[in-house]
């Protein structure tokens, strides 16, 4: 048995799951108060997350990346 607290609901689902899968695979549970299937476990290495950013946060990710390039070369060159 898995007992997990949804992260937006704040619901708590119980569920059974399967001991192979739990050692080897990959588990999604369907949340009870918001019916959305969400990955707890993934040994196998499946699911990739990815993290998708506003074109405002990326511009200013690479001013920021652009700025410590500059001083990393400054520092360089002494």
């Amino acid at each position: 048995m898995v007992t997990r607290a949804c992260a937006w609901t704040g619901g708590r689902t119980t569920r059974k799951v399967n001991p192979l899968a739990w050692d080897r695979g990959t588990v999604f549970v369907q949340c009870a108060s918001c019916q959305v299937w969400h990955n707890i476990r993934d040994e196998m290495g499946l699911i990739e997350e990815v993290r998708f950013v506003s074109d405002s946060e990326q511009s200013d990710s690479e001013q920021s990346g652009s700025e410590q390039s500059g001083s990393e070369q400054s520092d360089a060159g002494r």
